[in-house]
Order: C-alpha cells, then structure tokens, then sequence
C-alpha cells in the first residue's frame, strides 16, 4: 500500500465522492454535504474540528474547495481505536467485556457530539444487545473503527 494513498484518498476518490454528493449537480456541496462527503472517504472529525475547517471555507464549496477541507488533519476511524477501548473498559464494571447499552447511550447524547436519538438506533442495529440489556464491548469497537473502512 503506497504510504501516501493510504493517508488521503486519491483525487480519483474525491472526485467520485464530490459528484456522488453533489445532489443538484450543480459543482458544488453545501456544508452538509460536505461534511457527510468527508466522512465518507473515512475520515471522522468531531463536529467541532469540522466547523473550525468549515469556517474557513465559503459556504458552498467547489471541487478545489472540497479537497482542501478532505486534506485537513481529521482524524481516521482507525486513529481512535484505542480510545474506544479504554472507554469500553471503563464502562466495563464487572470486568467481563460487557457494557450496558442504557448507560452507553447515556453517555452518548451526553457527552462530547451528541447523537441524535435515531444515529444511536442504527449504532446500537449493528451489535448484539443480551436480554439483561448488555453488548460487548469489543464487538462495539470493531463495528465503528473496522466496519466502514477502506
């Protein structure tokens, strides 16, 4: 894998996305669309590092535009691995690998970029909950970093 593919997407890449994105064909993404074009092409920034990024920026952007948002220094799924499992961890209060779906979602309309009550839905779609309400943590993890990746 060549070093440097591997860390942005190639201009083939987010001409594709750019298009696929750019609902009225018109050559430019409003700021939703481009900031759903950027997670797309796996990265994932904090809604706050978006903005900031977003502000220096028109309100719709072009082609030219959009590869200038792409190239900020988001972070990639992958890059916050271990964080989610330190949380998972801490969450884990019996030591078994397992945390409580309650208090995950808690947790995430709560703290840092709240999810909207339907985002926690399709999260919570992809792992298995038990009968006593519990997922595993792991599981969780590796649906978010590893599933939507390239």
């Amino acid at each position: 894998v060549n070093p440097k593919q591997d860390s942005m997407a190639s201009t083939k890449e987010q001409q594709e996305c750019f298009e696929a994105f750019d609902s009225n064909n018109d050559g430019r993404l409003n700021q939703e669309e481009a900031a759903t074009a950027v997670r797309a092409l796996c990265r994932n920034p904090t809604e706050k590092e978006l903005s900031g990024v977003m502000n220096t920026l028109p309100g719709e952007l072009d082609f030219n535009q959009f590869t200038k948002l792409v190239s900020a220094a988001f972070p990639k799924p992958e890059q916050q691995d271990g964080d989610l499992r330190k949380l998972m961890q801490m969450l884990d209060h019996d030591d078994n690998g397992k945390v409580s779906e309650a208090e995950l979602r808690q947790l995430l309309i709560t703290v840092g970029d709240p999810l909207s009550h339907q985002e926690m839905d399709l999260l919570f779609e992809e792992v298995a909950v038990d009968d006593l309400g519990f997922l595993r943590g792991d599981e969780l993890v590796e649906r978010l970093v590893h599933a939507h990746t390239v």
